[in-house]
């Protein structure tokens, strides 16, 4: 299926303002369809369903990280897009933090310790928050969890198309339908097709303005709001679970 193809046999529900509803709905069918009882346990990865899409089959996984730290449960959620003959056609990534079952309210300092026992990305990414929200970082960890957007990926094919919001967004609601506690907000890298693999333009120039439109586009449809640090902005971001996937999860 080529992407003319594929946006022609779009329906309404999975792009526009249907779209998040959608996903929202679809991971719910999909983990009651094919997500097996019994806890995840450390080190394990699982399936949670598969969901169809006219982008191509959408499979959803969770991997519980063996953590350093036994007050902390880390749990990486992955959604690959898969053609008909399961050529590759894009993936996403997001991380969820949270305080282990049984173990007391951690503070700032001994999150800080655990986040950097580790891995270098949890506490560069636990610390880029605190310095946006101060203490409320680890509170948030502590009432409900911390949720990153690692990456979306897209074949390039299919960038014109809704397929890459279908993506991000259902691989989101895989979090939410997993896990009992719901956050309130996420974070997330701002340029998510700059990169390097996805041959980015050399130009520092295009780059640059490239970071802009996309930092616009996120404030407008994500009412995201760029991440600063005593050195100024930076290329992360943080926006409130969107309202379908939040109402839809929601305990």
């Amino acid at each position: 299926m080529n992407m003319q193809e594929s946006v022609v046999a779009v329906s309404p529900h999975w792009h526009g303002p249907k779209l998040l509803a959608t996903c929202a709905s679809e991971v719910v069918a999909a983990k009651a369809r094919d997500f097996p009882s019994g806890s995840v346990r450390r080190d394990q990865n699982r399936k949670i369903g598969v969901v169809p899409t006219p982008f191509g089959a959408m499979e959803l996984s969770v991997w519980k990280d063996p953590f350093t730290s036994d007050a902390i449960e880390c749990c990486v959620y992955t959604g690959v897009l898969l053609g008909e003959h399961e050529d590759y056609r894009g993936d996403a990534r997001f991380t969820y933090y949270k305080r282990a079952k049984g173990y007391d309210w951690l503070s700032d300092r001994g999150l800080r310790l655990c986040m950097d026992a580790h891995s270098e990305d949890a506490i560069a990414l636990y610390e880029l928050l605190a310095s946006e929200t101060g203490n409320d970082a680890a509170m948030d960890f502590n009432m409900e969890g911390l949720l990153f957007a690692d990456r979306v990926r897209i074949a390039p094919e299919y960038r014109g198309s809704a397929a890459w919001k279908a993506l991000y967004f259902c691989t989101m609601s895989a979090v939410f339908a997993h896990q009992k506690r719901c956050c309130e907000h996420f974070t997330f890298f701002a340029h998510p097709f700059l990169s390097q693999e996805d041959n980015a333009p050399d130009d520092p120039a295009k780059l640059a303005q490239g970071a802009r439109d996309l930092r616009r586009f996120y404030a407008v449809h994500l009412d995201a709001k760029v991440i600063r640090t005593a050195a100024g902005p930076t290329g992360y971001m943080r926006a409130p679970v969107p309202d379908a996937i939040w109402t839809a999860f929601a305990p």
